[in-house]
């Protein structure tokens, strides 16, 4: 079955997946170009076309976001944001409360051994590609992954969400708005099209590519200029 489907896949991964070996994932299923591996909103799932099969890598049942990125020799880092619990009142206390938390992990592919590298209390929204690591602190601001800790970037610019982390630009919703940032935190322009839900980019370009009714919408990230192209 799955050689049957292994070339369509390949085109499928190559138009979803995001820029140069990453993935953003927050879809039911998508698979990866860079490795066949693909990512659900439960885990992330490795196809073997000889065996017929899939195999569950990462367990991420709780998981509210989930990205990677490919590194070399068949080593996969990825993170996650899992979501917090409001917890029980039990005998007049409160039990079970847990706040929501980022991690990085990473995987070997040959073995399927996962290693946690580090757990974030501080950020959220976290999201990872080929520009590096960034995530939003609890009031919005801008922070970037600097060896094993985040620093702020960006000034005093705040967003609401990150939806996808480029080679040379970030996308992000800011006032329900969707605006291209730099890597190093600077704004790009605040004029975009209303955010979607979900995004994915142009490989090549770091364009951010939406579908809508029949039709893709392909946002520059230098100015916001809009290309709209019909799917029929």
């Amino acid at each position: 079955m799955f050689e049957r489907w292994s070339r369509p896949l390949a085109a499928v991964a190559l138009f979803l997946g995001a820029s140069w070996g990453c993935a953003d994932v927050h879809t039911p299923v998508m698979f990866d170009a860079y490795g066949g591996a693909p990512a659900t909103a439960d885990g992330l799932y490795r196809v073997d076309p000889a065996l017929e099969r899939t195999r569950k890598l990462v367990e991420a049942p709780e998981a509210d976001t989930l990205s990677l990125r490919f590194l070399e020799r068949g080593r996969v880092l990825y993170t996650l944001k899992k979501r917090g619990s409001a917890g029980y009142q039990q005998g007049g206390e409160l039990k079970g409360a847990q706040m929501a938390v980022c991690e990085l992990h990473e995987l070997d592919l040959a073995t399927g051994r996962t290693e946690k590298l580090r757990t974030y209390w501080n950020v959220d929204s976290i999201r990872m590609g080929a520009a590096g690591v960034f995530a939003l602190t609890g009031g919005g601001k801008l922070r970037r992954l600097r060896g094993k800790t985040f620093r702020n970037i960006g000034g005093t610019v705040s967003f609401d969400r990150i939806l996808a982390v480029g080679r040379k630009c970030l996308w992000a919703e800011r006032a329900g708005r969707l605006v291209a940032v730099s890597p190093g935190g600077a704004l790009r322009f605040e004029n975009g099209p209303r955010a979607p839900e979900r995004l994915r980019l142009d490989r090549h370009s770091d364009a951010a590519l939406v579908l809508s009714n029949e039709r893709l919408l392909r946002i520059a990230p230098k100015d916001g200029a809009r290309e709209e192209i019909e799917l029929r």
